[in-house]
């Protein structure tokens, strides 16, 4: 699945991804993403990481992430994607820039 991102502002922004698991699959994907958490507190460029699990569907996940620029944000995803991978299921939703 290729996503064209909008082009992100310099300086600081939030990412607010809706996460989305298979049918039953919230347990792993809430997993996946404590795990997110412990390895999000010490990255820096990244202040904020907050997830809560849908309350109605709990197959829902929305995560908010606040980094301090786009060269922060950068850096990160490439460790990120040299260490983990994303579990089966999971697809990501809105993308909003902080005010």
């Amino acid at each position: 699945m290729d996503m064209q991102f909008p082009v992100l502002p310099k300086d600081e922004f939030v990412l607010y991804a809706t996460v989305c698991a298979v049918r039953n699959g919230g347990d792993e994907v809430g997993r996946h993403l404590l795990g997110r958490l412990k390895l999000t507190l010490n990255e820096p460029g990244t202040p904020g990481y907050v997830t809560s699990r849908g309350n109605i569907n709990p197959d829902t996940f929305h995560v908010y992430e606040k980094y301090t620029g786009r060269e922060a944000l950068r850096s990160i995803l490439l460790a990120r994607n040299s260490r983990t991978s994303r579990p089966p299921g999971c697809s990501l939703g809105h993308l909003h820039r902080s005010p």
